[in-house]
């Protein structure tokens, strides 16, 4: 018979492999659709691609810009089975100027070795606020009397369908 003597486990680093590393933002999970402009209000994925990374190898994130105006966002990430890695964030609906993010991906935990680089654009979502004689809008209004019935309406540039989007009108002073 055989007698084992003990195991140690011996770890080969494979230097004849040089690792890839791709980012890019897209509007699916699949990561087939690339998207460098979003509106207020969509959601988008990170999508991370490497060749020659075990499974499970760590890679971390940093946010540059504006990432508070990101739900979703993550410090970390993992290699999938499927050399892709997807992370869903969601940008926020704000009456503002547009702002960007910049995502930077390292392979090291204090982030210094800097593999990848995204950036995303949200454009500018400041309503436009107007006033009309009509519910249809067609008939702007720069003044109007006290007993006329004026409908308020306001239009949103770069915002994602679907999004709802409350406004106040207040009226003073007439």
């Amino acid at each position: 018979g055989t007698v084992e003597l003990g195991r140690k486990e011996i770890v080969v680093n494979d230097t004849s492999i040089t690792p890839t590393y791709n980012m890019w933002f897209s509007s699916n999970e699949n990561g087939d659709a690339l998207v460098g402009n979003a509106q207020a209000g969509q959601d988008v994925w990170l999508v991370v691609q490497t060749t020659g990374l075990v499974t499970g190898t760590r890679m971390y994130l940093s946010y540059e810009g504006y990432p508070g105006n990101l739900t979703g966002a993550v410090g970390e990430i993992t290699q999938g089975a499927s050399n892709r890695t997807s992370i869903k964030l969601s940008t926020k609906v704000l009456w503002a100027a547009g702002w960007d993010v910049t995502v930077k991906l390292f392979t090291d935990t204090s982030k210094t070795i800097n593999v990848g680089t995204s950036k995303l654009t949200v454009g500018s979502s400041v309503p436009t606020l107007y006033f009309s004689s009509n519910a249809l809008g067609n008939n702007n209004l720069n003044t109007f009397n006290e007993d006329e019935v004026v409908y308020a309406h306001a239009t949103f540039p770069n915002v994602a369908n679907g999004i709802t989007a409350p406004f106040d009108v207040v009226i003073a002073n007439l």
